[in-house]
């Protein structure tokens, strides 16, 4: 499983599950990434958070992804968990290559998170994804660092450098509405 460390700076996930030996490692990796998040300088933007939202595909359930105008700006998700839906997604095509990445830097408002019981990040990559899950603890702006090392896998990835496609998906916590802003993916 994942283990969400809060900082000062937002959540970082650290994968605690199947380590073969590897956890002083992971814990060493998280004490240099709380205390120096991703540069601005040294980080590359996933440039599919834009305003533009006509890439965006609803899944089965999930209302049409929104553009958030104004800044940061970003794209919005709504989360209709009162009616029923106990699962929603939207996916983006896109190429991307995270051979070099080490770490991916989420940033993103979240109106109600007891609304959701976790928030996945997906990577589409061949015939699989690499996915992270985490539970978004606290309403309002916040930023969550994902290690690249320590992402599941579904299906068969193709590798990293065989990246098509992003998904953003939300599982029902209480039944009520909520919305996610994504503002920013950045690669670092």
């Amino acid at each position: 499983g994942f283990l969400a460390v809060p900082s000062d700076k937002g959540l970082i996930m650290l994968n605690v599950a199947g380590n073969n030996g590897r956890l002083p490692i992971r814990l060493a990796l998280l004490v240099v990434l709380a205390a120096a998040p991703i540069r601005a300088d040294q980080a590359r933007p996933f440039d599919f958070f834009t305003p533009s939202v006509a890439a965006w595909r609803a899944g089965s359930g999930a209302p049409a992804a929104q553009a958030e105008p104004g800044s940061p700006g970003g794209v919005r998700f709504c989360c209709p968990f009162r009616n029923g839906a106990t699962r929603v997604f939207w996916d983006r095509p896109g190429e991307l290559d995270l051979r070099r990445a080490a770490m991916l830097e989420l940033d993103l408002t979240c109106t109600r998170p007891e609304a959701i019981r976790s928030f996945g990040l997906y990577l589409k990559s061949g015939a699989g994804w690499y996915l992270w899950l985490t539970e978004l603890k606290e309403a309002g702006r916040q930023k969550i660092w994902l290690s690249i090392p320590d992402a599941a896998q579904e299906g068969k990835p193709a590798g990293w450098n065989a990246i098509s496609g992003i998904r953003i998906g939300c599982n029902r916590g209480m039944g009520m509405n909520a919305d996610v802003v994504v503002h920013s993916l950045r690669i670092g």
